[in-house]
């Protein structure tokens, strides 16, 4: 199950900070963790671009093995970061 609002800011209409609730384990694909756990995408080097919050959804594609990402997102964004997110798969 995932939860997620549609604006990470809403005043200012964009996805920055979005936050997501990803509840279950997706058949064995996600990591799970008994006390919970909060995992921080944001990219700490300037020098990467940033975890958009599409790589969580192309993470949810990857879950129910849909690999083809063709006219998915924005397509000015680079093929290396729609990728699924690394660290949310077991």
């Amino acid at each position: 199950m995932v939860w997620c609002r549609d604006m990470g800011d809403a005043t200012v209409h964009n996805q920055h900070s979005m936050r997501f609730v990803l509840a279950g384990g997706a058949g064995g694909y996600l990591k799970t963790n008994p006390a919970g756990r909060y995992l921080d995408f944001r990219a700490t080097d300037l020098k990467l671009p940033a975890n958009r919050h599409e790589r969580v959804l192309l993470s949810m594609l990857d879950a129910m093995g849909i690999t083809d990402y063709t006219g998915f997102g924005d397509p000015s964004l680079a093929s290396t970061s729609k990728t699924p997110l690394p660290g949310l798969a077991a």
